[in-house]
C-alpha cells in the first residue's frame, strides 16, 4: 500500500547548529558573499601596528616548543651584536695604538680581535641552523594542523570556500609567511639590537657625535608609519586576488573538456586577465611604496655620515676626540644608519607578510565538527536508521530542505528515495553521515540518538557512493584500498567483480596497477563510477549509501551492476536515491519526496497503481527513454 506524508512545518524553527551563522570568511567573521573574505574594515594608525604583533603572538603560541629555537637564535643574534660594537671599540684602541706607537696594547687589540672573530663565525652557525630549524619546523607543523582541520571542516564551510583560495593560502601564503619567520624578525631584531647598542657605546665615548649619529632617526619612524599600514593592506589584497587566479587555473584545469566542448576559453581568460591584472595592480603600488620607504630611508641615513665626518673632524682637530674613536664612530654608523635605511622596507615587509600570515592562521580557525559522542555499536533489532519529524535547513536559507520527515530503514532492508531535483533527497545522506545537525526532531542510528554517535564511529558503519565520483592519481589498486592495510589483491579483485569493474581493470595496460591519472581522466564516468562501488564493496559496509551512483552507466551495464549488488551484498542494508527510477523498480519500499516532505511511499506496483506523483514521474521518465530509444534506432538504420 502507498501512503502519505503527515503534516508539514510551514516556518522555518530556529537553527541549534553551531554551524548555521552568516556566511563566514576564514576567520569567521561576516563576509562579502564575493570573495569569501573578512568583511572587517581594514583598521589603521595604532591598531595597525597592534594588530601585526597579535599575529606575530598568535604564531609564536602556535609554535609551541619550537620556539626554543627561536630563542636560540635571537641569543646568538644578541651575542653577535655584542661582538660587532666590541670589534669596532678594539678597532678604535688599534689605530690609537698604531698613532702613538703602543706595541702592547696593539697586539692585546690584534688578539681580541682575532678571538672575536672566531666566536662570531660559531655564533653566526649557530644562528642560521637554529633560525632555520625554527622556520622549517614551524611550517611543517602549519601545514599537519591546516591538513587537519580541513579534513575535519565543517560541510557548511566547505560548501562555501573555494579550494583555490585555500590552496593559495597554503602555497603562496606559506612562502612569505616562511621569509617573516626566517628572516624579516631575525634581521629586526638583530639590526635594533646592533643599532641600541652602537648608540649606547657612541653616548659613552661622545654625547655629542651620538646626538648627531642618530639625527634623522625620528623622522624614519614617521614615514614608517605613513607608508606601511597601505603597503599591508595592499600585501592582502594582491594574495586574495592571486588566490582568486589560482581559482580561475584549477576551474580551467579541472573543467579542461567542458570548456572546449563549450568554447568557455575566451570567457575563462578574460577572468584571469583581470584578476591578473588586479593583482599586478596592488602589486605594483605596493612596490611603490617600499621604493618610497627605501629612498627616505636612504636620503635619512646618509645625512648623518656627512655630520659626523665635519662635525668629528672638527672635534678630532680640538682634541677632544681621539682618530680612533672618529674611525670607530663613523664604522658603527653603518650599523645604525643603514639598519635606519633598511627598517622602513622591513618594517613594510613584516607589515606585508603579516597580511599573508593572518591568512594562513584564518586556515587553522575553519570550524571544526563536534568532537563528541562515544564509539557505539548498532543495538539488535533496532531499526537501522530512524528519522523522526526531522526539519532542517541549511545555513542561510530561509525555506527547510526537509519538514517533519518520518522514515524507518530496518536491517537489511533495500529502500529509495525518488522525487524532483531538490526535493530534499540528498539532504537525508548529509544529516545520515553527521554532516549536518537537524533543526527539529531527532534522527536514531542502530538505535541510538545520532548526537551519541562520534562521527568517527557513525561513519564506519555507512559507506557512500555518490554521482560525482573521485580517484586518486594513483594506480586502481591503491585507490580501491585506500584506507585498508595489507588488502590481498584477491580481495580488491573480487570486489571489483561484484561492480563489474574487473573486466574492464583488466584491459588496462598494467591491470591493476595502471595509473588512472589526475582527476581520472584516463576512464569514463560510467568506469569510474564502478571503481567507486568496488571501493565502497571493499570496506563492507553495514549500511550502502547510494547517490545516484549509477547514473554514468548504460543501461546493460547499470542493470547487471545493481544485480550484482543485490546478489553479493544480501546482508548489508541499501538505501538510494535515484532520478533514473528504473533503478529502484525492485526496492522493498520507496519514498518520495516533494520541498522537503514525504508526499507518498510503498512499493514500485503500489505506487503505480496509486497515480500518484511516483506514477507521474516514472511514465514521463518511460517515455523519454522510449523516445530515446527509437531516435538511436533510427540513426542506426542504413540508407541505400
Amino acid at each position: 500500500m502507498s501512503g502519505t506524508a503527515g503534516r508539514t512545518v510551514e516556518k522555518s524553527p530556529g537553527k541549534t547548529n553551531a554551524a548555521k551563522t552568516k556566511e563566514t570568511g576564514t576567520s569567521g567573521c561576516e563576509t562579502d558573499g564575493k570573495t569569501g573574505q573578512s568583511g572587517k574594515p581594514n583598521t589603521t594608525g595604532k591598531s595597525d601596528r597592534g594588530k601585526t604583533w597579535r599575529l606575530l603572538k598568535r604564531a609564536l603560541v602556535l609554535a609551541g616548543n619550537l620556539n626554543r629555537y627561536l630563542f636560540l637564535a635571537v641569543m646568538a643574534a644578541v651575542m653577535i651584536s655584542v661582538i660587532t660594537i666590541a670589534q669596532s671599540d678594539l678597532l678604535a684602541r688599534l689605530m690609537d695604538s698604531m698613532l702613538t706607537a703602543d706595541i702592547q696594547g696593539l697586539k692585546r687589540a690584534a688578539i681580541a680581535t682575532v678571538v672575536l672573530e672566531i666566536a662570531g663565525i660559531f655564533l653566526i652557525t649557530i644562528q642560521k641552523v637554529s633560525i632555520g630549524r625554527y622556520g622549517h619546523s614551524s611550517l611543517a607543523k602549519v601545514n599537519s594542523q591546516a591538513a587537519h582541520k580541513i579534513s575535519r571542516a565543517q560541510a557548511s564551510y566547505m560548501s562555501q570556500e573555494h579550494s583555490g583560495q585555500i590552496l593559495s593560502r597554503l602555497t603562496s601564503d606559506l612562502g612569505l609567511v616562511q621569509t617573516l619567520l626566517q628572516d624579516n624578525l631575525l634581521k629586526l631584531i638583530s639590526g635594533s639590537l646592533t643599532a641600541i647598542l652602537a648608540v649606547s657605546y657612541m653616548f659613552y665615548k661622545n654625547w655629542l657625535l651620538a646626538i648627531v649619529a642618530i639625527f634623522g632617526t625620528p623622522l624614519i619612524f614617521v614615514a614608517v608609519g605613513k607608508l606601511s599600514r597601505p603597503a599591508a593592506a595592499l600585501s592582502k589584497e594582491a594574495q586574495e586576488a592571486l588566490g582568486e587566479i589560482n581559482i580561475v587555473m584549477e576551474e580551467s584545469i579541472a573543467g579542461a573538456s567542458i570548456a572546449r566542448v563549450f568554447g568557455l576559453g575566451k570567457s575563462l581568460s578574460e577572468r584571469f586577465r583581470a584578476y591578473n591584472k588586479l593583482w599586478l595592480e596592488k602589486n605594483t603600488r605596493r612596490n611603490t611604496l617600499s621604493a618610497l620607504l627605501a629612498s627616505v630611508g636612504f636620503v635619512v641615513s646618509f645625512t648623518p655620515f656627512l655630520l659626523v665626518f665635519g662635525i668629528g673632524g672638527i672635534l678630532m682637530l680640538k682634541g677632544r676626540v681621539s682618530f680612533g674613536v672618529l674611525f670607530a664612530f663613523i664604522n658603527l654608523l653603518n650599523f645604525v644608519s643603514f639598519p635606519m635605511q633598511e627598517l622602513p622596507g622591513a618594517l613594510g615587509e613584516i607589515a606585508s607578510n603579516s597580511a599573508a600570515l593572518e591568512r594562513v592562521l584564518d586556515v587553522l580557525e575553519i570550524p571544526g565538527e563536534r568532537e563528541d559522542g562515544e564509539s557505539l555499536e548498532f543495538i539488535e533489532n533496532a531499526p537501522v536508521v530512524e528519522f523522526r519529524n526531522v526539519t532542517f535547513s541549511y545555513p542561510g536559507s530561509k525555506t527547510p530542505a526537509l519538514r517533519d520527515l518520518s522514515f524507518t530503514v530496518q536491517r537489511g532492508e533495500r529502500i529509495a528515495f525518488a522525487g524532483s531535483s531538490g526535493s530534499g533527497k540528498s539532504t537525508v545522506f548529509r544529516l545520515l553521515l553527521g554532516e549536518y545537525e537537524r533543526d527539529q526532531g531527532s534522527i536514531l542510528i542502530g538505535g541510538h540518538d545520532i548526537t551519541k554517535w562520534s562521527l568517527r564511529s557513525l561513519r564506519s558503519h555507512f559507506t557512500k557512493v555518490s554521482q560525482d565520483t573521485y580517484l586518486f592519481p594513483y594506480s586502481v589498486r591503491e585507490n580501491l584500498a585506500m584506507g585498508i592495510a595489507d588488502t590481498p589483491i584477491e580481495e580488491i579483485m573480487h570486489a571489483a567483480e561484484i561492480s563489474r569493474a574487473d573486466s574492464f581493470v583488466r584491459g588496462l595496460p598494467n591491470g591493476y596497477d595502471t595509473p588512472v591519472g589526475e582527476m581520472a581522466g584516463r576512464l569514463s564516468g560510467g568506469e569510474r563510477q564502478r571503481l567507486s562501488l568496488a571501493r565502497a564493496i571493499l570496506r563492507e559496509p553495514e549500511v550502502l549509501l547510494l547517490d545516484e551512483a549509477t547514473s554514468a552507466m548504460d543501461y546493460d551495464v547499470e542493470h547487471q551492476v545493481l544485480g550484482g549488488l543485490m546478489e553479493s551484498l544480501e546482508d548489508v542494508t541499501m538505501i538510494s536515491i535515484a532520478h533514473r527510477l528504473s533503478t529502484i523498480v525492485n526496492s522493498e519500499r520507496i519514498y518520495v519526496l516533494e520541498n522537503g516532505g514525504i508526499v507518498e511511499w510503498g512499493t514500485h506496483a503500489s505506487l503505480m497503481k496509486a497515480r500518484g506523483r511516483y506514477a507521474d514521474l516514472y511514465t514521463k521518465q518511460a517515455g523519454m527513454e522510449a523516445a530515446n530509444s527509437n531516435s538511436y534506432q533510427a540513426e542506426e538504420v542504413e540508407y541505400p
